[in-house]
């Protein structure tokens, strides 16, 4: 390095352009845990000379550690004794070292906590005013000394964060402080959209107070039902955390009521506001609270004739409620009777139905048969020669004789035809015959 140092950093930070806090190079130059022979100054290792072994015994004896820090580390500290002896005649002798620690318990940690009244409801003149977000906010750091608990009024903090969800509208909505300066303290503040941040080692009375000054302001708080603000603080860096303290600011809307006047449209009733709020002359603010006053809104009220909150519609029957049990009794015997009549009727249907489909069935082979009463067996008397054509008809004969059997055949053909005409039989002659080759057909049933 640049300067030659040597030994050992706890720390290195670098600030271009800028000085460094007196209060902060102090603390360098003088750490504030380490041996010591002196109030306030600690050393990482002390030499201790002396003529004589009593008087080396005592300056040891005075060695003490400390650590100054209001909260210091707990853990175990080494210690190492290293003892060396010179003769008179020069010789240097080292004596045994000795080893020792100092045991750093850990410190009671401070409780920062936060009260306060969580909900705070104001009109409409109060949030277009601006009216404060935390206005009896108490902080307190308690300390714990073994059962009992006290306020330690030495302690600092170094950050305070106020958060909004969700982020403020910069139109009609902010954030700010009610003084222009903020009090004789080490405390900054910055202020966002998202709420307020507070940073710096200070009291908590001066934490306090510029809690207090912090303001809310609302230029259309028609629109709103409320608005919640959540609060946190901490010291050491962090290192110690309160509780999260949540304070909510309610919109109080006005109620309707019968006057002419109060029946505004929102957007006129913002207008008149502004006129209340910056009015040209006394005279002028007297007519313009005359003629805005009540400062009701029936878009703003609570109850009105067309909102939701009318009474419910009741349903009256005009029968009496002994008779509804009746009605459903007869309707449900009428439903079971037609029941009954329906699956009657069908019952009958389908037994009117069966006896015709078998009549049906039993016509169709009737007329199909035969009808043997009228059948009557006609026998031609000349079928006689029939068969003795036929017996002769396998001899053997000359085939001059050919003519013979046709001639036969043809007299057979005639007495067939001649036995369609006779209707008689003649008595006392016997007939032979092998078959019937014909029957006749009964046209009398067609």
């Amino acid at each position: 390095m640049k300067h030659h140092l040597r030994g050992w950093l706890a720390g290195l930070g670098v600030l271009p352009g800028a000085a460094q806090a007196p209060q902060a190079l102090r603390c360098a130059a003088r750490c504030r845990e380490g041996l010591s022979l002196a109030p306030d100054l600690y050393l990482r290792s002390v030499s201790v000379e002396g003529d004589g072994a009593a008087e080396v015994e005592t300056l040891v004896r005075r060695v003490a550690y400390g650590d100054a820090r209001a909260f210091p580390t707990p853990g175990r500290r080494n210690v190492h004794l290293a003892t060396t002896i010179t003769c008179d005649n020069g010789r240097v002798i080292k004596a045994r070292p000795a080893e020792s620690y100092v045991m750093v318990l850990a410190p009671q940690t401070p409780t920062i906590l936060l009260n306060g009244s969580s909900d705070a409801a104001r009109d409409y003149a109060h949030f277009r005013a601006g009216l404060p977000v935390f206005p009896d906010l108490r902080v307190q750091v308690l300390a714990r000394s073994g059962d009992n608990v006290r306020e330690a009024e030495s302690q600092k903090l170094d950050s305070c964060v106020v958060s909004v969800y969700p982020a403020l509208n910069p139109d009609h909505e902010a954030l700010a402080l009610r003084g222009a300066l903020l009090p004789a303290s080490d405390v900054r503040a910055a202020l966002t959209r998202d709420g307020v941040s507070l940073a710096g080692a200070d009291s908590v009375d001066n934490y306090q107070q510029v809690l207090r000054n912090i303001e809310y302001s609302n230029k259309k708080p028609a629109y709103y039902l409320n608005r919640v603000f959540k609060l946190t603080c901490s010291e050491l860096n962090g290192r110690f955390t309160s509780n999260e303290y949540v304070q909510t600011l309610t919109v109080v809307h006005p109620r309707a009521t019968g006057d002419a006047h109060a029946q505004r449209p929102s957007g006129l009733a913002d207008k008149l506001d502004v006129a209340r709020d910056k009015p040209a002359s006394p005279a002028e603010a007297a007519e313009a609270v005359e003629a805005v006053a009540p400062r009701a809104f029936a878009a703003h009220a609570l109850r009105s004739p067309h909102a939701a909150e009318l009474p419910a519609a009741r349903l009256l029957d005009l029968r009496p409620r002994d008779h509804a049990s009746n009605n459903v009794a007869v309707l449900i015997g009428a439903v079971c009777v037609g029941a009954v009549v329906a699956l009657g009727a069908l019952g009958v249907a389908r037994l009117r139905a069966k006896p015709r489909a078998g009549v049906q069935r039993v016509r169709a082979p009737d007329e199909m048969a035969w009808d043997d009463s009228a059948l009557t067996i006609t026998v031609n008397p000349m079928d006689e020669a029939a068969p003795e054509c036929g017996r002769i008809a396998p001899s053997v004969a000359p085939p001059a004789d050919s003519s013979d059997g046709e001639s036969c055949s043809d007299s057979e053909s005639e007495h067939n035809e001649s036995s369609d005409e006779d209707d008689e039989v003649i008595p006392g002659k016997q007939h032979k015959y092998r078959n019937i080759s014909q029957l006749e057909w009964d046209n009398s049933t067609m």
